[in-house]
């Protein structure tokens, strides 16, 4: 199977218990791997430790803060490089009978596959996706 490496972050976010919905609906939407949390000793402040995909962290801060309405304080930090286990070609190692099911259907979506397209279509290289949508003959 061809695989991707990922780069995490270690995130670390402190907030009230009143912004702690808001503050996990942003980490959700994120693809965020939420580690620990609990009550910070000596203060009313909950903390939240997570893993974060590099690549879901562009704007991680404007959203936390828009969310919890500036009652939020994180910080980032790179913590290791993780192997996606989604497969970014799995039309490649379909069997005859699952295409056969599949039909004139595209593929699910995943994340992986999303990421490649993303570099490529930023690099200016072709990706698969189709330029016009909906289209009739003049």
């Amino acid at each position: 199977f061809a695989r991707i490496c990922e780069a995490m972050l270690s995130l670390e976010v402190q907030c009230e218990q009143t912004m702690l919905g808001k503050v996990y609906g942003v980490l959700g939407k994120r693809r965020a791997k939420v580690l620990d949390e609990g009550l910070r000793d000596g203060t009313s402040l909950f903390y939240i430790i997570s893993m974060l995909p590099l690549a879901d962290s562009f704007g991680i801060a404007q959203d936390l803060r828009e969310a919890a309405s500036g009652h939020v304080a994180f910080q980032c930090a790179f913590s290791h490089w993780e192997q996606s286990e989604e497969d970014p070609f799995q039309e490649a190692s379909l069997t005859a009978e699952e295409l056969e099911e599949l039909g004139d259907q595209p593929l699910p979506p995943n994340s992986a596959r999303r990421l490649i397209d993303a570099i490529r279509k930023r690099k200016g290289l072709a990706t698969d996706e189709k330029v016009v949508k909906d289209a009739t003959k003049q």
